[in-house]
């Protein structure tokens, strides 16, 4: 991602999610929605591009503060973004779900997907 001003405007992150959705953008979009911007010295897409190309979204989620701001271009205000946002994202999980078989995990994420059932598929 080059700097986002000079991206044309279907192309940049806020305007991509408002035409086709938040499941259209990359990790990297996503983080730069939640950053909006980027310091005097860092650009917004080489702060989110360098923290998302040493760490998966995964490990990016279990940083605490001081981790996130060993990160050029990620002080205490942009930390707090992410923290924020991880912990949304994780009081939106479930809490206690047990699921016994194949269909009990079909009947659960059915929502998610368009998909058809195939239950002779092998279990992961």
């Amino acid at each position: 991602m080059e700097n986002i001003k000079s991206l044309p405007p279907m192309e940049r992150p806020r305007e991509k999610l408002q035409f086709n959705g938040a499941a259209s953008l990359t990790d990297s979009e996503l983080l730069a929605i939640l950053l909006r911007s980027g310091t005097p010295k860092v650009p917004l897409h080489l702060i989110c591009e360098t923290l998302l190309q040493q760490n998966d979204i995964v490990a990016v989620a279990s940083m605490d503060m001081d981790k996130l701001c060993e990160f050029k271009g990620i002080g205490p205000a942009k930390a707090t973004i992410i923290l924020a946002a991880t912990e949304f994202s994780r009081r939106l999980q479930p809490k206690g779900q047990y699921l016994p078989d194949e269909q009990a995990c079909y009947a659960y994420l059915r929502p998610c997907s368009n998909a058809k059932p195939n239950y002779n598929t092998p279990s992961c």
